[in-house]
């Protein structure tokens, strides 16, 4: 009978194979100008209605919460209209980084927004 164990060397080769882990040093966080910002807010305030999907309507607010009140992505998108408090400014997050709740305080300008 033939042995089937693998070799250390085979071991190595594999491990040599995988793509190298990405490492937090390796990130470099691009940062907008004003200008950029304004170009992308007038694009998602210029969006027009779709006869199926929302968008023209969500997508301005959507990007004023993660630009103004540094939300994550799936932050954002996990919030309820039971968490958005028009009344005081506040969006209450649920089980954000960590599995972690808090509240954000949203500016006077993204209430206006959020309540058209």
């Amino acid at each position: 009978m033939e042995s089937t164990s693998t070799s250390p060397s085979s071991l190595l080769v594999s491990r040599q194979l995988k793509a190298p882990r990405r490492t937090r040093s390796d990130f470099t966080p691009y940062i907008f100008t004003h200008e950029e910002m304004k170009r992308i807010f007038a694009s998602v305030d210029s969006m027009r209605p779709h006869t199926r999907y929302n968008s023209a309507e969500v997508y301005p607010v959507l990007f004023r919460v993660l630009y103004g009140c540094g939300l994550r992505i799936s932050e954002a998108l996990d919030l309820r209209i039971r968490d958005v408090d028009l009344n005081i400014g506040v969006l209450t997050v649920r089980n954000g980084k960590f599995n972690k709740s808090r509240l954000v305080v949203m500016s006077p300008s993204l209430i206006d927004v959020a309540q058209k």
